[in-house]
């Protein structure tokens, strides 16, 4: 196998790293047009200063990265930043940004009703968010839009629309929601309002310790450095080539024919990392490509000075500040390097990172770097008052490179990602144009397609129970599984169409995790109304106790439950338990029983299984992939669909009895469809041989409970469910925390 990277940044090197070590014995080239690797990322080393000249750091929570670092054997280079207070310069006045708050967002009362920045009545219209319903429709929305509705206009021009619209360096009102920050909306519909679900988050940050500790990561040698162990660690099957620009890339006759300076060559499978405009070239003629062909960037400056500490009269408060829109200023920020990193400076030093590029203004595209210099050196010498000249100043000028994720930017992806897997096989566009601007983002990425493409290549393996409930009913691609191979080899076919049935297959073999039970209950209330006001305030009161305990081991990880409340008329409560053995299941549900609640509670049905992986992973049991799997974190999402379900075992349709070829046949084609559906619903599936009536028991996850429907009806028409599958009852219900429990036995 042939392959192709375009683009040496951190995602098409990672790509390669990856792709090597899965697969030996393909040949891989990564065709990179400048004359160094690593893309944006690059440290310049000198004097005792550490400095970055692209991104200085990367958020910690995306472990993606931290899990290359590692790998890589970086590890003990890791630093977390230097927590301090934040400011905001607004108008001449440099104030701090309310203590409590994420990113900007109110998640305690007092250190926001004391700040000085917003106005009473800023702080009481943000404060009614508390009596607000979600953001409403299911549509994509614009960041701007949806905080506005939250929060109202002053805490979004003088707190949120500067924290944010740098990350993206856009302008809010275009940005989507959805394709930047979708955890707002999880929010907001899990917890009732914004405010509430940012004071939730805050309560488990604070309980877990997060909130203590920086949230970006660095490493002491610069990021760079992971740039440079990436080259020098790559395996010995891919072949770097620097100051090859790719002039044209096109689909022709099964080969992918990209063209160099060099000259051409022929690829099967082709990976692109680059930047939206990169396309102009590729695949010319495919009108598919024009919207990301003219994907709008945006353009920054990044102006970073030394200066030594005497240059300032006072010591400079916290680690830097962002700017307001408003304010009559070019500059959009200034970081100070020197107390974010102090490692990266030497002590006597002050460094400072100025950032340029406001929405809409076109300062940096049309000032050459010296007047950029020039420029910010004037105006952060009016705001931080420092006397003197800088001893050193590095100019970074990035025109039209930041992806702009403007409303509607996950549906315009999701189309062209099913027009390149119908018409493009083994053609992968990852990158900064799709799914996060971050380094983390693009290693995730890669990590993933390499993921992909190794259940895709796999030799058709007998199918599993896992990967057939999985993929036969949904084929969603989650942490809790891979999607299924797109190419294969047919099955044997028999005279009238169909798979012809060979006799008994090998048994796959499983890794088993945690023991699971679905229990729905009914409520009484006509006997729970006969109950004096001091025996519901007892049940209620232990019961919460019962649930508190349960999410005390959920967020240890010792354990993991849900509770929903059902719609129609199968039951009130649905719970799922996962514990780590049998007999600890049966304590939970003992310990139920036990409870004064449980009078009034009547027994619907259950589920006995347990989660299951097949070794069909290729991976041990203790991989971390395959342990998350088997040790699953349920996810607190808006709503629960679940079912249990079997596979025909008659004479005529039997699927026990298919050869392994046909079975692997139908199971590829039939998880393409699930593919659509990997970013809004999450699927959990567990066997139940010998515990229960049925096969596998199917859980679905999602904030839309549309999303339920649609993937069920898709997956009745393909052959693998219209003939084989055998469905029981569907239970669907809302999720329900401590508050709805008030709600449901008042």
């Amino acid at each position: 196998m042939k392959v192709a990277i375009i683009g040496g940044g951190l995602t098409g090197l990672s790509s390669a790293y990856y792709m090597s070590k899965a697969f030996p014995h393909w040949e891989i080239h990564v065709l990179e047009s400048s004359n160094r690797w690593g893309g944006k990322v690059q440290t310049k080393r000198h004097d005792g200063y550490v400095v970055e000249v692209g991104p200085d750091s990367y958020l910690a929570r995306k472990t993606a990265m931290t899990d290359l670092v590692k790998e890589l054997g970086l590890g003990n280079t890791l630093v977390r930043n230097a927590t301090g207070e934040s400011y905001i310069y607004h108008q001449g006045q440099m104030k701090p940004i309310p203590g409590g708050s994420i990113i900007g967002i109110p998640t305690e009362f007092l250190p926001f009703a004391k700040s000085s920045l917003l106005s009473w009545s800023g702080k009481l219209r943000a404060g009614l968010d508390i009596f607000k319903k979600p953001y409403p429709g299911n549509e994509d929305m614009s960041i701007d839009a949806f905080f506005r509705y939250h929060l109202g206009d002053e805490l979004v021009n003088l707190l949120i629309e500067p924290l944010l619209s740098g990350i993206y360096g856009g302008d809010l009102k275009r940005l989507s929601l959805l394709g930047t920050f979708p955890e707002f909306r999880q929010l907001e519909q899990k917890h009732g309002n914004l405010v509430k679900g940012m004071m939730a988050m805050q309560s488990m940050r604070k309980q877990s310790g997060a909130a203590t500790e920086g949230q970006f990561a660095q490493l002491t040698g610069g990021l760079e450095s992971l740039v440079d162990a990436l080259v020098e660690q790559m395996p010995k099957n891919v072949s770097l080539h620097l100051s090859t620009e790719v002039l044209s890339a096109s689909y022709i006759d099964e080969r992918y024919v990209v063209q160099t300076q060099a000259g051409t060559d022929a690829y099967e499978r082709l990976v692109i990392t680059t930047p939206p405009k990169s396309y102009e070239n590729f695949f010319v003629g495919d009108t598919n490509f024009e919207e990301l062909r003219h994907m709008e960037q945006s353009s920054c400056a990044i102006v970073i000075m030394s200066l030594p500490k005497s240059a300032f009269t006072k010591p400079l408060q916290g680690t830097g500040f962002v700017i307001t829109r408003s304010t009559d200023t070019p500059l959009t920020a200034c970081t100070y390097i020197s107390s974010k990193w102090p490692q990266t400076t030497p002590q006597d030093k002050v460094v400072l990172r100025v950032f340029l590029g406001k929405p809409t203004d076109t300062t940096v595209d049309t000032h050459s770097e010296e007047e950029l210099s020039e420029l910010a050196l004037s105006e952060i010498r009016k705001i931080l008052g420092f006397t003197g000249n800088p001893e050193w100043v590095e100019v970074v000028r990035l025109q039209k490179s930041m992806p702009q994720y403007e409303v509607g930017h996950k549906e315009r992806v999701a189309t062209l990602m099913k027009h390149v897997a119908e018409d493009y096989p083994g053609l992968a566009l990852i990158g900064t144009p799709f799914k996060g601007v971050g380094m983390p983002d693009g290693i995730k990425q890669a990590y993933e397609l390499v993921e992909v493409w190794k259940e895709e290549t796999k030799e058709v393996l007998p199918m599993d129970t896992h990967t057939e409930s999985k993929h036969v009913h949904h084929g969603v691609g989650s942490v809790e599984g891979h999607p299924e191979p797109k190419h294969g080899h047919p099955g044997a076919v028999s005279m009238e169409g169909r798979p012809e049935i060979t006799g008994l297959e090998k048994v796959p073999e499983t890794y088993e995790g945690w023991f699971s039970l679905h229990a729905n209950y009914s409520i009484n209330f006509e006997k729970w109304r006969t109950w004096s006001v001091e025996q519901q305030r007892e049940a209620l009161q232990s019961f919460k106790e019962f649930i508190g305990n349960l999410e005390t081991a959920h967020e240890a990880n010792e354990s993991s439950y849900a509770m929903y409340q059902i719609n129609g008329h199968k039951g009130d409560i649905m719970f799922w338990f996962l514990q780590p053995t049998l007999q600890e299941l049966n304590e939970v549900e003992l310990t139920l029983k036990k409870l004064p609640i449980f009078g009034v509670l009547q027994p619907e049905s259950s589920f006995v299984s347990v989660i299951e992986v097949s070794n069909y992973v290729k991976s041990p049991k203790d991989h971390p992939k395959v342990q998350a799997r088997l040790y699953p974190k349920i996810p607190r999402l808006s709503c629960m669909c679940f079912y249990p379900m079997a596979k025909q075992r008659n004479l005529t349709d039997n699927w026990y009895m298919l050869d392994r070829q046909s079975r692997g046949s139908m199971m590829r084609s039939h998880g393409q469809i699930g593919k659509k559906y990997e970013d809004t619903i999450k699927e959990f599936t567990t066997g139940a041989f010998g515990m229960d009536d049925w096969e596998w028991g199917i859980t679905l996850m999602s904030d839309d409970p549309i999303q339920f429907k649609k993937i069920v009806n898709e997956m009745r028409f393909d052959e693998v469910s219209a003939r084989f599958g055998i469905f029981g009852p569907f239970t669907i219900g809302t999720i329900l925390d401590m508050n709805g429990i008030d709600h449901l036995f008042s």
